[in-house]
């Protein structure tokens, strides 16, 4: 082809590959990043849960006691409804948690 020089034009072509290469890869680390954060995220969010539903918890029971309820049908009741919300407030958590990852 007259005017063009073909080897600089296939070195260019080449160093853009190699390029765009590096650049995919570090997206995939930095996506590998974010990911490892969000992890990090939801366990010290349920860390935060676990906490929050065990104080709940014996505050429930010691209540419950000290008005004479003590007993293990009426405590279990009620720390049922305690687990529940736990439960609940975990599947909330988790839900949070992958909808940043999409």
């Amino acid at each position: 082809m007259a005017g063009y020089d073909y080897n600089s034009i296939q070195a260019g072509y080449q160093g853009m590959l190699q390029n765009q290469g590096l650049f995919n890869t570090n997206i995939g680390i930095g996506y590998d990043k974010m990911l490892a954060g969000l992890q990090g995220y939801g366990q010290a969010q349920q860390a935060g849960i676990n906490q929050q539903y065990d104080r709940s918890g014996a505050s429930t029971a010691a209540s419950l006691g000290a008005r004479g309820l003590g007993n293990t049908t009426v405590v279990d009741s009620a720390q049922r409804g305690n687990e529940y919300d736990r439960a609940l407030a975990s599947l909330n958590l988790q839900g949070q948690v992958q909808g940043m990852r999409q």
